[in-house]
């Protein structure tokens, strides 16, 4: 009878230890649909769900980026079925780093690293503007000799666009690449390649190929906005480790950028300002 009662009592604090371990996870970006079942509450940007809720996926390609402030960050990846417990379904993601500051103070990024730089898939654009450092003194850069953007549109047309360079920066303005808009206002955006293209020999050297994605800005203030929130309410929080979860996030959700850009992104739109 005491090994009984002795047992109930181990189950009582260890249900209570679990309990109070259970873990609440900050939603910042939802790809497709994903319901919190347990909650009765589709999830987005700003929800949060527990690791004991039971979710749902719209589809296997679903997925979701949490965070937590004790945890860390995490994707919701579905496995083998729509339905599943939240903490069964909680990937680990490791935050960026080895991050390489461009900015006018560093050494500037040779051109032979624009394939690094831009990424091999999509590059997010802050706006419609982004400046990259380039090393001017190993690429001769004149009437003759320069960087072109060339992509396909949706006529199977290719197209080539030189891209300005003032001084040291490489300037990629997306309106003058993509002057074709949509319905709505928007640039019709394509995967671009950028040559060195010399226009005496007709020769051209790959020196990048991604996607651009240019930010909706709103989205992703509110994004960034439930990062910073986390972070702040965790007991080791400051302004530089805000921006390595904020540059993790954009690596991990949206592809490359560029950080300068970032910092100068969050300052404007959350008055944080990082070094």
């Amino acid at each position: 009878m005491k090994t009984i009662k002795l047992m109930a009592v181990l189950f009582l604090i260890a249900g209570y230890t679990f309990a109070q371990n259970v873990s609440n996870y900050n939603v910042v970006k939802v790809n497709g649909t994903l319901y919190n079942t347990t909650q009765k509450q589709k999830l987005a940007t700003g929800t949060s769900v527990s690791q004991t809720d039971e979710v749902e996926f719209g589809s296997l390609s679903n997925s979701a980026f949490v965070i937590s402030k004790n945890n860390g960050r995490f994707i919701m990846i579905p496995d083998n079925s729509l339905s599943a417990t939240a903490g069964t379904v909680l990937k680990p993601l490791s935050r960026r780093t080895a991050i390489t500051t461009r900015s006018e103070s560093q050494v500037k990024l040779p051109h032979n690293d624009l394939f690094k730089y831009f990424g091999k898939e999509n590059y997010l654009f802050l706006g419609k503007i982004s400046k990259v450092w380039i090393d001017t003194s190993s690429i001769i850069l004149n009437d003759n000799k320069m960087l072109v953007a060339k992509y396909t549109n949706q006529e199977g047309k290719s197209v080539s666009k030189k891209l300005i360079v003032n001084g040291d920066q490489l300037i990629i303005n997306l309106d003058e690449i993509f002057p074709d808009k949509n319905e709505d206002g928007s640039n019709k955006i394509f995967p671009i390649e950028i040559f060195y293209f010399n226009n005496l020999t007709k020769e051209l050297a790959l020196k990048a190929s991604f996607k651009p994605i240019l930010a909706n800005q709103t989205e992703l203030i509110n994004e960034i906005k439930v990062i910073a929130g986390t972070i702040n309410s965790s007991d080791n929080s400051n302004a530089n480790i805000i921006f390595e979860e904020i540059d993790s996030f954009v690596f991990n959700s949206y592809g490359n950028t560029n950080e300068d850009e970032l910092k100068q992104f969050i300052t404007a739109n959350l008055e944080i300002r990082v070094k």
